[in-house]
């Protein structure tokens, strides 16, 4: 059963012409300008969805370690571009390949829909993870489940930074496997899958409060990422080049 994403409905106002597309286990809000806003992209998307799904199921049922591995497996040059790029960002963060998959399908659908309806905004948010691409600066507001600092934590993202991908990986909300504890650990970076790798990857690191540091200075170091957030309970840790906004 898909878990009903209440935060969606707070997803920049009436910005958006916004709508869900839903194929089996792959549910996807996405938000467009209402000028670039077409019929046929619902169709379109849900087309591209049913492409990539198989693509990765039929990948799987040759090399089902792709599925199951929580380490980075080697390249395989005969693969889909979608699969290959998969590859390459777990090998980057040290975790298993479908540690991005939800960053990988927000990301080439995307390109996709730039590809063919050319929208001035586009937003996708697939489990969390978020590929943008704004003519208007926007707020990113952080979901940390239980913890205080739960949507009180943004980060202002520049309309001349996009696109890019903004992924969250949490050990209290969700479903997906988690070795930590943190509440969130958000990752900016130019590329959505290497977004979500490394927020899997940090997010995992973060086992006490004294793991923030740790984790701060990896990003820091890290040239792929552009801004990083870590929450745990009530303790907040942020680096990178985005200013952080604080909400009441």
């Amino acid at each position: 059963m898909l878990e009903f994403r209440t935060y969606r409905k707070k997803m920049h106002g009436n910005r958006f012409k916004s709508f869900v597309v839903t194929v089996l286990e792959t549910d996807c809000w996405f938000g467009i300008d209402e000028k670039s806003f077409d019929k046929k992209l619902i169709s379109f998307i849900e087309s591209k969805i049913k492409f990539y799904r198989k693509t990765l199921s039929d990948y799987i049922e040759r090399n089902p370690i792709f599925l199951k591995s929580f380490s980075p497996l080697p390249d395989d040059e005969e693969a889909h571009d979608i699969i290959r790029k998969m590859l390459y960002a777990s090998n980057l963060s040290d975790t298993g390949p479908m540690s991005t998959v939800a960053g990988a399908f927000a990301e080439f659908i995307g390109k996709d829909i730039e590809n063919e309806f050319h929208p001035e905004e586009l937003i996708i948010e697939n489990g969390g993870d978020i590929y943008l691409k704004v003519k208007n600066d926007f707020n990113s507001v952080i979901y940390a489940g239980k913890s205080p600092l739960s949507e009180k934590i943004g980060l202002i993202i520049p309309a001349n930074t996009t696109p890019l991908g903004i992924c969250t990986s949490s050990s209290t909300v969700g479903h997906s496997k988690s070795f930590g504890n943190a509440d969130a650990v958000t990752i900016i970076s130019k590329n959505t899958l290497i977004a979500d790798a490394f927020a899997t990857a940090y997010c995992n690191m973060v086992k006490t409060e004294q793991d923030i540091n740790k984790v701060l200075s990896l990003a820091q170091k890290n040239d792929d990422i552009l801004s990083c957030v870590v929450i745990i309970n009530d303790k907040l840790g942020v680096v990178g080049k985005f200013k952080t906004i604080f909400l009441k």
